[in-house]
């Protein structure tokens, strides 16, 4: 659906420093040294952010997500819910069940239930946001854009195209290690997710009751 977008399958210089002097010339020769350090220093601190906002979504027992979808113009605000594997989300007029394995989208303008596998390997926040945010591993490559003022802006490239995202920008706030936004690149078409609220949750997941939806169409893509 469109709510709830897949996105799978979808230089030479060195002649000029013999004219220098010697102080110049290794004033020189040391900032070049350091210009060529800074891609290590600022994959060093994407590292360390990383970590650290993996280790503070792990440590909460469930959590509660405010965010707005921005696409194509329009804006579609939500929230979701998460309790280990299995999360609630509310998008709109949509819903999403999951326990941790299988995964149940309401389109109540459609009349239908998608039901799908989770995929355990993505990192799309309206697909799977229980590993929104576990961004540290083979399958990316990631950098520090920037960081000023207690943000930073991290750079998240996966290291294969199958996934249908191009890159994954990040904005953090490196005190309360809070994301402020994600901007997904996908199949050619920028997502931006702004996140207004991260909190702890204790209140249960609701549980998907086919009941509910007895009048749906039910699409199962198992």
């Amino acid at each position: 659906s469109t709510i709830f977008p897949r996105w799978r399958p979808s230089y030479k210089i060195w002649d000029s420093f013999s004219v220098m002097p010697n102080m110049k010339r290794n004033l020189i020769l040391l900032l070049l040294s350091l210009v060529a350090l800074l891609p290590a220093a600022a994959d060093n601190r994407s590292a360390e952010l990383l970590v650290a906002l993996q280790e503070r979504m792990e440590a909460m027992k469930g959590y509660r997500v405010d965010f707005e979808v921005e696409v194509a113009g329009h804006t579609y605000r939500g929230y979701y819910c998460v309790r280990g594997e299995a999360y609630y989300m509310s998008l709109m007029q949509a819903e999403v069940y999951c326990d941790g394995e299988t995964r149940y989208e309401i389109d109540p303008a459609k009349m239908e239930v998608v039901i799908d596998s989770v995929d355990p390997t993505s990192r799309n926040i309206l697909n799977n946001p229980t590993r929104a945010f576990h961004l540290l591993d083979s399958d990316y490559h990631h950098e520090t854009l920037s960081e000023a003022a207690g943000i930073a802006s991290l750079l998240i490239t996966p290291t294969s195209r199958r996934s249908g995202i191009s890159r994954i920008t990040l904005h953090l706030d490196t005190e309360s290690l809070t994301p402020r936004y994600l901007l997904y690149d996908a199949d050619g078409e920028q997502v931006k997710i702004s996140i207004s609220a991260l909190k702890g949750e204790k209140t249960p997941l609701p549980k998907f009751d086919a009941a509910r939806y007895s009048a749906y169409e039910m699409i199962d893509f198992r």
